[in-house]
């Protein structure tokens, strides 16, 4: 074998960029024994790059839902909602799920783990100062007295001096009304209305800003 020869054959696995088969050991100019393609070291295999554009669309919508429910989370508390979250969930999933089997690409998983450690973590983390108003709202139970609605406000809201206490606008024997710190223009639509039959809640409404 001539030194043009040995030079011109391919000393390193490389796959067919067609059908992905091994050309090692044959000549740089000749063509794959599987599908027939001429040998080009210069392609990329078609699997390579299909792989790449998975992993990069998984990791674009992970990045997607993580951005985005961080920004709901701040202007509206979404993931207290159970619906969202498995939404959420559901859409990450239907896309990381197949490209993770195909693929086995670790950033792929690490993305959807970090997402669903997120979705857990955020309900009980307030990233704006509505975040402890809608705690408050869903902690309201029908059934519950005036007094019993009165001390989980308490609860959630302890310094009365605070900026992020709600007021009470209204309040009689059968309706509670509270708006979350009217002075603040970014929340001064955030209302509550709980409606109360025989001293005992019967209704309640939430108003977002």
């Amino acid at each position: 074998m001539t030194s043009n020869e040995s030079t011109a054959m391919i000393n390193r696995d490389h796959p067919c960029w067609k059908c992905g088969y091994n050309v090692r050991g044959l000549s740089q100019e000749g063509r794959c024994p599987e599908c027939g393609e001429p040998v080009d070291l210069r392609r990329l295999p078609r699997r390579s790059v299909w792989r790449f554009l998975g992993i990069f669309v998984a990791c674009s919508v992970m990045i997607v839902l993580v951005g985005g429910t961080l920004l709901l989370d701040y202007i509206a508390p979404v993931t207290g909602h159970l619906n969202y979250v498995l939404s959420v969930e559901l859409i990450a999933a239907i896309v990381v799920l197949p490209v993770w089997l195909w693929t086995r690409s670790r950033l792929v998983l690490v993305l959807f783990a970090a997402l669903t450690i997120m979705l857990l973590v955020l309900p009980f983390v307030s990233l704006s100062p509505a975040g402890p108003y809608h705690i408050l709202f869903k902690r309201v139970r029908n059934g519950m007295t005036q007094k019993q609605v009165i001390g989980q406000m308490d609860r959630y809201f302890p310094n009365r001096a605070s900026d992020g206490r709600p007021t009470i606008s209204v309040r009689s024997p059968d309706r509670l009304g509270m708006v979350l710190d009217p002075n603040h223009g970014g929340y001064n639509a955030e209302f509550i209305i709980i409606e109360f039959k025989d001293d005992r809640v019967v209704d309640k409404q939430y108003w977002p800003d």
